[in-house]
């Protein structure tokens, strides 16, 4: 989608969101991010002191499979919420990422879905919908889907690129004070189920349910066509995948979750990783907490993947495994390879977080990193409503060899040309890069500051 089109197509909701001090001049939104403490009460949003219970459901002799194994965790976990579901959509978003078989351990197995799809049915659903999409379109025939052609009169298939788009505001979001999402996703009266597949991932670490959701935005709107090193992949990537990918879920929480571990994948994945045969299936309510028992079965510690820890944070999910109850029977435990990976780079923090330049003031930003790695502090100006733009404004520290752990940089208000900046928000980003030629990306963390006028 070229420029011209986006602008007219977004031209009204723009409108509105300028009405409502949605953004500021040179479309920056107009928010602070959330405090890290802070915990959020939302119906469907789980209490931080909640027990959380996952089901596990495990492949047994033939000619059982993916499809009982998939019942067996569902029934097992107790949460299926089947009073929601009768008479409203459900919407079940697996993981199709390329065109693939399940056996690949890239791409969620059909019988999964299959088993939800009749679960949907038998509690009264009044359409169930499997939705996908990328820049390539979805892949539903290659990836074993057709099964679904004719399953059903009230099943179908979707492209997400064939449904409408709009823009929706994410409350305390990371990354993003608004995104774009397509419009049938978002009714009230849908249930979203993500299905998503067991396997490791060259930038967050882990590809599972909660990170199952990256897939729904339009990729026409997040295209990072103009990101050096991000050519033509998410825009999203460019502000943090780990604070993107929590933003998802508070714009849209999943109001189930399951992964397909039947073969899951470790090494370089998310596509090019190893196969691994771990004939089990987990299921639950709270899509964080499922993620965390995949985190067990793959031998990985909890706290070592960003955008958990960050959902946990903002009260999506439990912190670790001590308050959920695994059920079902005990899943298999396998200690995964992992790819190798950019230095982890937590969100910046700025403080203060509004600051006069002509006072003069000037405001301190922290940044973290795991590892040694080189890392670069740069100031931007950013739009929600434009997400692929992206304006470099001032560099506070170029490329410099760090050492693992904090930092600290100031930025006085003034960009490259040594002018204080007009007021507004601005973003603060870190990247990070490993040195490494085995590493797929570098990493990429953001915040924002504001600017006030004299």
């Amino acid at each position: 989608m070229d420029e011209r089109t986006s602008a007219e197509m977004n031209r009204r909701r723009f409108l509105k969101l300028m009405a409502g001090g949605a953004v500021l001049a040179g479309g920056a939104p107009l928010w602070l991010p959330f405090s890290p403490d802070k915990r959020f009460l939302d119906s469907r949003v789980e209490a931080a002191w909640s027990r959380y219970r996952v089901g596990v459901g495990k492949v047994g002799y033939p000619p059982d499979n993916a499809y009982c194994a998939t019942r067996r965790a569902v029934a097992a976990c107790q949460e299926w919420p089947a009073g929601a579901i009768a008479g409203r959509t459900v919407m079940i978003k697996p993981n199709l990422v390329v065109g693939m078989p399940a056996q690949s351990g890239v791409t969620t197995d059909p019988e999964v879905v299959r088993a939800l799809v009749d679960l949907a049915l038998e509690s009264g659903a009044g359409e169930v919908i499997i939705v996908e999409g990328g820049p390539d379109g979805a892949q539903f025939s290659l990836c074993g889907y057709d099964l679904f052609d004719g399953y059903h009169q009230r099943v179908r298939l979707a492209a997400l690129e064939d449904l409408p788009i709009d823009i929706y505001r994410v409350d305390n979001g990371m990354a993003y004070a608004h995104l774009y999402m397509r419009k049938p996703l978002m009714e009230q009266d849908v249930v979203l189920i993500s299905v998503a597949k067991m396997k490791t991932h060259n930038l967050a670490h882990v590809s599972l349910a909660t990170k199952n959701l990256l897939g729904l935005p339009p990729w026409e709107l997040y295209r990072a066509t103009s990101t050096p090193g991000l050519e033509y992949r998410f825009a999203m990537h460019a502000r943090g995948v780990s604070q993107a990918i929590v933003d998802m879920n508070l714009v849209r929480p999943v109001d189930f979750a399951v992964v397909d571990g039947v073969w899951a994948m470790e090494g370089r994945g998310p596509v090019s990783g190893t196969p691994v045969k771990m004939d089990v299936v987990l299921a639950g309510g709270n899509v964080v907490a499922v993620d965390r028992v995949c985190l067990e079965v793959m031998g990985i510690p909890q706290n070592s993947v960003q955008h958990l820890r960050y959902a946990a944070d903002k009260g999506l999910g439990p912190a670790d495994m001590s308050t959920i109850d695994v059920v079902g029977g005990n899943p298999p435990s396998h200690p995964f390879e992992l790819p190798a990976t950019a230095p982890v780079v937590d969100m910046p923090q700025c403080q203060p977080r509004v600051f006069w330049p002509k006072l003069p003031q000037s405001t301190d930003i922290t940044y973290w990193v795991d590892r040694d790695c080189r890392a670069r502090v740069d100031i931007v100006r950013t739009s929600d409503i434009s997400p692929w733009r992206m304006q470099h404004i001032h560099t506070l520290r170029d490329w410099t060899d760090i050492p693992a752990g904090e930092h600290v940089v100031a930025w006085d208000g003034k960009n490259d040309k040594g002018h204080i900046v007009p007021a507004g928000m601005y973003g603060v980003r870190v990247r990070a890069d490993s040195y490494s030629p085995q590493v797929f990306a570098d990493s990429y963390a953001m915040n924002w500051v504001a600017v006030a006028r004299a």
